[in-house]
């Protein structure tokens, strides 16, 4: 079986760069030859795993954080949005700032120590969230995760454009970023359709469109969320006082927040958010801020196949 690596070495602020060796000695002692792809550019993990899979490649490694998987989520699509190779299979070893996917896996914190597991593994079928952006949704995103819209969104622009955050560690940064979010954020006005048969028009502090159940550097945000079961877990925090929301908030780490009564929740298959005002959320996809509201998110139903 051709087996590719697309690595990022500059994941986990270059500490990728410095594992490499090792974990290359390691796929090579228990998979033979392995080739690998070096991502040098935003993007680029994309454009690799096309080519790797268009080449005949069968099983990719994404090594890196949870943007260079979200990469290689996208590049087993053609830009048309058809699989490059329907029977290839993904696995992940994870080497990034927040390490969220794979925290829904229960693999161990270290790349190397997360291998046995993988390989031990049967392959199965996942799906994937698909994301319709821009004003005529023309756009289009594929997800493996979570994507989100308000506060994750400024959480993740805070994180990307304020110096300071890029000398914390990851799950300290994430924390200290969400609490400055959470004393700035004004509620924004949107209108929420959910499956074609639910309209809610309510203003917002956050929504979550969860096929994962991590986010944010170890959140445990949408902990009923399941990879394989057909359907987003969709999470949404209306206009609430800033108390209350720290209340619950300081709950989400456990996962136990549902309880607050804060947040309703959904199981769908299709969402389609449209802005009230000018002032337009920021979304969020796999830790990537790829644009604003409007968007269409949809469930693709057990879309590739993943090992581990």
């Amino acid at each position: 079986m051709p087996i590719t690596v697309i690595l990022n070495p500059a994941s986990a602020r270059g500490k990728t760069h410095q594992q490499w060796p090792q974990l290359d000695q390691a796929l090579q002692a228990k998979l033979g030859h392995v080739d690998y792809l070096e991502t040098n550019a935003p993007r680029h993990a994309t454009q690799l795993t096309r080519q790797a899979l268009t080449q005949g490649a069968d099983w990719i490694f994404a090594v890196g954080g949870d943007g260079t998987l979200n990469e290689v989520v996208n590049g087993f699509f053609s830009p048309e949005g058809d699989l490059i190779n329907p029977q290839a299979r993904l696995s992940v070893l994870m080497s990034g700032t927040g390490s969220d996917f794979v925290r829904t896996l229960n693999h161990p914190s270290k790349a190397l120590d997360a291998l046995p597991h993988i390989l031990q593994a049967e392959p199965r079928q996942i799906d994937l969230g698909y994301a319709y952006l821009g004003d005529d949704l023309g756009q289009r995103h594929y997800f493996i995760n979570i994507a989100s819209f308000g506060l994750g969104g400024a959480v993740i622009h805070r994180l990307q454009n304020t110096q300071y955050y890029q000398k914390i560690n990851g799950k300290a940064a994430f924390l200290l970023s969400t609490l400055e979010s959470l004393a700035r954020f004004k509620s924004k006005p949107v209108r929420l359709c959910i499956d074609d048969a639910f309209t809610l028009t309510t203003r917002i502090q956050q929504v979550v469109i969860a096929n994962g159940q991590f986010q944010g550097g170890g959140m445990k945000i949408a902990p009923q969320a399941r990879l394989d079961d057909g359907y987003f877990d969709i999470l949404i925090l209306e206009d609430q006082p800033l108390l209350p929301t720290l209340h619950a908030f300081s709950k989400v780490y456990q996962g136990t927040h549902l309880s607050s009564g804060l947040l309703r929740h959904f199981r769908a298959r299709k969402l389609e958010v449209k802005p009230l005002s000018q002032d337009v959320p920021q979304l969020e996809v796999d830790g990537e801020t790829p644009g604003r509201l409007p968007a269409r998110f949809e469930i693709l139903q057990q879309a590739i196949w993943f090992q581990g």
